[in-house]
């Protein structure tokens, strides 16, 4: 249990976010193993009212792993409320678990055939096996063990479209049962537990992408998105639009182009998201991630990209990061003109096995830049085994700052060479994969 107390007046009421953390430096426990994680949440003080208290699972286990923490934040008080000096208090998991005797070795019996599995009831949720969900949104499940929702028109909203699947409250694994373009008046906002798979078929959303806000638990897997209308006319301008504390972000298979804006942003405190395998192409930005200088909580956000296609995006191809974490390998980054990747205000690009091949004049030749904006505080990258073609370089600083993905999840490099190139030129984006 944790207290938070309202001090300095109790007149009126106001609200005020709270939520557990452990990554970034906030603890040492694992919020899947050890505890029960909390996502943002509203305690509203009545008035008069100075304490409330919230509640956190502790996870009962056999494991003898030392005491471990994990921090309860507060953040967003209203009605001209502010956050008092203390405003992150550290719980402390203390380690009752006694180590086992080891155990006196008795005869190895001889081993038995395994059964084969028979497969799957739900052939689509294979999905889920699938080598390319890992890291930092390897947790997202999308629509697992919900209902299957199937797209059968290529309408806006209305009765089996996209949107009335996408949009629903209930844990869905949307499906289609056409092909073609779906030219949306405005940006579909997908709620938490959704799975948009598009194997079998060929989609294409086009004149407005997808809205993931406040929610958590999305996988979004072979699509296209193309032709975005600018700002303001129904949606952000951004291909795909992840914000607000959202997590546990899968986007995989996805073929990008021609948005007014990004082709994925990622801000306001969304974290742990993967993009994987897909494309990027015919458009001035690539990626952002946290869009401030004082955008300072953004430092939770975790991205990780893996074996995507950045085919002469202008800038910030892959990404533009400030305060948060990016681990990009395996990539193929092809002839960006104004930057490439860019990280700003202490964020952190871990660079491992990528190939960037830069061919055009003009512009910067570095793959990742840390010195870009004058105005902003530098980055740190740290590059190990990329491979650098034509005029491309990079700009290292600060490499011994920068964190070590291996520390939070496992995965495979391949050699950054022709091989991978020309694998990623093949199979990156919308694909057309048979239906499970």
């Amino acid at each position: 249990m944790v207290s938070i107390q309202r001090t300095g007046g109790s007149d009126g009421a106001v609200s005020v976010e709270w939520r557990t953390q452990t990554f970034n430096g906030w603890g040492t426990a694992d919020w899947a193993a050890d505890y029960g994680t909390v996502d943002p949440q509203v305690i509203t003080f009545a008035d008069g009212e100075t304490r409330k208290t919230v509640s956190v699972r502790i996870t009962a286990d056999t494991q003898v792993e030392g005491d471990e923490t994990f921090s309860v934040l507060v953040r967003k008080p209203t009605n001209g409320a502010t956050l008092g000096a203390v405003d992150t208090a550290v719980v402390t998991i203390k380690d009752d678990d006694i180590a086992a005797s080891t155990p006196t070795p008795t005869p190895t019996p001889v081993a038995t055939p395994t059964p084969t599995a028979a497969p799957s009831a739900r052939a689509w949720e294979d999905l889920l096996n699938s080598p390319n969900r890992v890291g930092f949104g390897r947790n997202a499940t999308g629509g697992k063990g919900g209902e299957v929702c199937w797209v059968n028109n290529l309408s806006d909203s209305g009765s089996g479209s996209l949107r009335s699947c996408a949009e629903s409250t209930s844990s869905k694994w949307i499906r289609f049962n056409v092909s073609g373009t779906i030219t949306l008046n405005s940006e579909i906002n997908v709620k938490s537990n959704k799975t948009i798979d598009g194997r079998g078929q060929n989609i294409t959303l086009t004149n407005h992408g997808l809205r993931i806000t406040s929610v958590s638990n999305i996988i979004v897997h072979n699509i296209a998105i193309r032709d975005v209308a600018p700002t303001g006319n129904g949606g952000t301008g951004d291909g795909i639009h992840i914000v607000r504390s959202s997590r546990d972000i899968w986007i995989d298979h996805v073929t990008l182009s021609g948005a007014p804006d990004e082709l994925i942003d990622i801000g306001k405190e969304a974290t742990d998201v993967t993009i994987s395998w897909s494309k990027f192409e015919k458009n001035g930005k690539g990626a952002i991630a946290s869009w401030e200088l004082t955008d300072v909580a953004d430092k939770i956000i975790r991205v990780t990209l893996h074996h995507n296609f950045y085919n002469a995006i202008v800038e910030r191809s892959p990404i533009k990061l400030r305060h948060g974490k990016v681990h990009q390998f395996n990539n193929y980054v092809y002839n960006w003109t104004y930057s490439g990747s860019q990280v700003a205000m202490g964020g952190e690009i871990s660079s491992q096995n990528n190939v960037y091949e830069k061919n055009n004049s003009g512009g910067n030749d570095a793959a990742v830049n840390c010195h870009l904006v004058s105005r902003e505080d530098p980055g740190y990258v740290r590059s190990e085994g990329d491979l650098f073609l034509g005029r491309a370089t990079i700009d290292k600083n600060g490499a011994e700052m920068v964190f070590n993905p291996r520390g939070h999840y496992t995965y495979s490099l391949e050699p950054a060479d022709a091989a991978l190139k020309n694998k990623i030129v093949a199979g990156a984006g919308r694909q057309n994969i048979p239906a499970p």
